[in-house]
């Protein structure tokens, strides 16, 4: 059994919050969007200072939600560490435990952005993290 908690505030304040809690993994959740409406790959940020773990989480989740979804995986291999131009790192690089901003979908792609609207979408995404 776990209990799931959604911390409040910016992003270091949740991390210390998280952190403080003694939490077992932290995980920051954005849909992406693109000028592009055909924009379709699955992509995690890991922090900067990240632990394999945290990596090996992170490219686990970006192949499946693409096997899922029929989307091909972005990054290095489904992987971003520190984000886009670093942008994403201050999202997980405070935390002291396995951490995690998932990028699965795009909301500007129509059909991505159906799968996100749904309620068996969202399952399925609860489902694969």
């Amino acid at each position: 059994m776990y209990t799931v908690k959604f911390y409040k505030g910016n992003y270091s304040k949740r991390q210390r919050d998280a952190n403080g809690d003694q939490a077992v993994a932290y995980v920051e959740h954005h849909f992406d969007s693109s000028a592009s409406s055909t924009a379709s790959y699955a992509v995690v940020v890991t922090g900067s200072n990240a632990s394999q773990t945290s990596k090996n989480w992170g490219r686990w989740y970006a192949k499946a939600v693409a096997d899922h979804f029929g989307t091909s995986v972005g990054g290095a291999n489904g992987l971003l560490v520190g984000g886009w131009n670093g942008r994403g790192d201050a999202n997980l690089k405070y935390t002291n435990m396995p951490a995690i901003l998932l990028e699965p979908l795009f909301a500007s792609n129509p059909r991505h952005a159906d799968i996100i609207r749904s309620d068996s979408g969202q399952q399925e995404l609860a489902r694969i993290l």
